[in-house]
């Protein structure tokens, strides 16, 4: 892992993006994380679901959800959509399972993958990732008021 200088605010380039990863920091997903975004975002750590890292005040371009150490995604996903409707969140597992993938996907989800091995495998995983179209919320109709 390379040390990064403080990226002041007003100093943070365009495409420079922040994350945060929910789940084991000990874990290797978290260290290639890390690797992926040297030179393209900054990460922030939490192994907490109920983190106070999210939060209304700072919004995190995407976030990440390690669902083979969290549990009750879909609550986590709405809490997360509460605060930040525009944000990203990508799932990611050693272990695929579509109930868990069509759950979070509900929930507002935008991504669901295995873990990638590669450190350039991931950047584009989360580069996909921000580009794809938030979820529309669904509307009522009119003609059943």
């Amino acid at each position: 892992m390379t040390h990064q200088p403080i990226q002041w605010i007003n100093n943070t380039p365009k495409n420079y993006v922040s994350v945060l990863y929910i789940g084991n920091p000990a874990n290797h997903f978290r260290r290639t994380l890390s690797d992926a975004l040297d030179g393209y975002g900054h990460l922030s750590l939490s192994i907490h679901a109920q983190s106070k890292l999210i939060n209304d005040s700072f919004g995190y371009h995407c976030y990440i959800l390690d669902a083979d150490t969290l549990t009750h995604l879909d609550l986590l996903i709405h809490r997360i959509r509460d605060v930040q409707p525009d944000a990203r969140i990508l799932i990611v597992t050693d272990h695929p399972d579509w109930y868990i993938a069509r759950e979070v996907f509900r929930a507002g989800a935008i991504n669901y993958v295995s873990k990638g091995t590669h450190h350039l495998h991931v950047r584009a995983t989360l580069k996909h990732t921000l580009r794809q179209q938030l979820p529309q919320k669904k509307r009522q109709s009119n003609a059943n008021i």
